[in-house]
């Protein structure tokens, strides 16, 4: 399963915005083994999480082979960091943790998901000019997409989604 386990926040989180918030330290998931690591804008909710294992096995994907962080390791209030006067010092604080990521599992790869992971990933704006594109950065490539969670239209609870 591709969700991540939230566990005790690191001495390393000490003095970041999101430090008092509840809710644990999301480490990354998956095994990254097919060279892809997939970046999204904070630890998804359980249904953004379905959502994209939906997506993955329609596809015929195996998702556990895809890596999977984020670009803040917990989850901001309203679980939103878009705009938010938090945004860019939470960032700047988590990166560490992101790069970390990308050292350890070394991507071919990365897939920022939505302008947020955009923007942290390649260090452009606009995620509807540059979804699709393919993009190069450190020797690795970077193809940007929207998050999961706004691939589908809103509906409601009794319907199946995908």
């Amino acid at each position: 399963m591709l969700s991540s386990k939230a566990t005790t926040k690191p001495t390393s989180c000490v003095g970041c915005a999101l430090y008092d918030v509840k809710g644990g330290f999301h480490e990354p998931a998956g095994s990254g083994m097919n060279g892809v690591l997939l970046v999204g804008d904070m630890p998804w909710d359980t249904t953004a999480t379905l959502q994209l294992q939906r997506l993955l096995t329609r596809g015929g994907l195996d998702p556990e082979m895809f890596a999977r962080h984020t670009v803040v390791s917990c989850r901001p209030p309203r679980g939103i960091i878009a705009h938010e006067g938090f945004e860019a010092a939470a960032i700047s604080h988590c990166a560490p943790n992101l790069d970390d990521t990308v050292r350890r599992i070394n991507p071919k790869v990365i897939v920022p998901m939505g302008n947020v992971a955009l923007q942290r990933v390649a260090g452009v704006n606009g995620i509807l000019r540059y979804r699709g594109r393919i993009m190069e950065k450190n020797g690795r490539l970077i193809l940007p997409t929207f998050h999961p969670r706004d691939l589908l239209p809103k509906r409601s609870d009794d319907q199946d989604g995908l």
